[in-house]
């Protein structure tokens, strides 16, 4: 038994998916929606983390307190919403609260109502724990692709549509390729939970470098590698804590013939012309994470790294492209 500490994050309805994409950061375990009253709404994460008291209260729907360095989660919460902070104040601002709870059995809790997602089709991600009971219940369970990822604070669980969206891109490209080695080796770029680099592997891919700039990511993506031994077998895996900038300044190989880059939309734009220089000549590259009204933004960045779209995914409100370098 824990006392748990809940976060509180109130948004105009306009910038409900926007809100979604930062709890789904912060918490990829899972986090509440509410649709309140007034029309905007209210998504709560939690953590079992123990937490001095909101000093801010709920007096202002735009102005939020001070905190300490050392509390992560809320730090973490800070630091997306000032991130966004142009997109959330022109939608109307935001509420951001937290509150001690009742103490719980958390693991129990926790567990009990985590299940597996199916991010794209033939895909399951799934919890560990839920493995054993999964393969005993779902007959159909041997010709899906497995994927256990221990849900933790890096993204990634497949429960996003940009994930997913990256996914079936991933799937699309290495199941039309003839040889796989023409798209060997894979730079997946803030591989987060590692789901998309394990993925490539479970395709087929015996080359993977994975690499964040947060060292928790890059830590969590080992640890999940080290829940999927049948895909650690049977490829190479290289995981790096670093950034894609001082990455390509520093690499001296011959370039990747399959990059993949899921990443909001800001960052995208910022490293492009890195995602560009690591490319091979033809080589492809799929980004994901963006909305339609970034597209077009998006789309002048490609033009001026001289990459191609070949082919555009939506799913809800988030766009994946497949881009070829010419």
């Amino acid at each position: 038994m824990m006392e748990i500490t809940s976060y509180h994050l109130k948004l105009s309805s306009t910038a409900a998916d926007l809100g979604e994409l930062i709890m789904e950061n912060i918490f990829p375990a899972g986090f509440e929606v509410r649709e309140l009253s007034d029309g905007s709404f209210l998504y709560i994460g939690y953590s079992a983390a123990q937490l001095t008291e909101d000093k801010r209260g709920k007096e202002s729907f735009t102005e939020i307190s001070p905190v300490e360095k050392t509390e992560k989660t809320w730090c973490q919460l800070l630091d997306a919403l000032k991130q966004h902070s142009s997109d959330l104040i022109n939608s109307g601002g935001y509420l951001l609260r937290r509150q001690q709870d009742l103490e719980v059995d958390w693991v129990k809790s926790f567990q009990e109502k985590y299940r597996e997602v199916y991010p794209a089709p033939g895909w399951v991600v799934l919890p560990p724990w839920r493995l054993e009971k999964f393969n005993r219940i779902r007959e159909s369970s041997f010709s899906l692709k497995k994927i256990i990822i221990e849900p933790g604070t890096a993204f990634g669980t497949g429960t996003h549509a940009s994930t997913a969206l990256a996914l079936k891109a991933l799937t699309d490209i290495i199941s039309e390729e003839n040889s796989l080695a023409e798209i060997t080796p894979l730079l997946d770029v803030g591989c987060g939970s590692g789901i998309l680099s394990l993925a490539a592997a479970r395709l087929g891919i015996k080359q993977i470098t994975a690499l964040d700039r947060d060292p928790e990511a890059t830590a969590n993506t080992r640890h999940n590698l080290s829940l999927n031994e049948a895909i650690r077998e049977n490829s190479s895996f290289t995981i790096l804590t670093a950034d894609i900038r001082d990455y390509a300044s520093e690499y001296t190989g011959p370039g990747f013939p399959l990059i993949v880059a899921n990443c909001l939309a800001g960052i995208l734009r910022d490293i492009l012309p890195q995602l560009a220089e690591l490319l091979v000549p033809k080589g492809r590259l799929v980004i994901s994470g963006f909305q339609p009204f970034q597209e077009a933004d998006i789309r002048s960045c490609l033009r001026r790294e001289k990459l191609k779209v070949i082919s555009r995914s939506q799913q809800e409100d988030w766009l994946s492209f497949i881009l070829k370098n010419r």
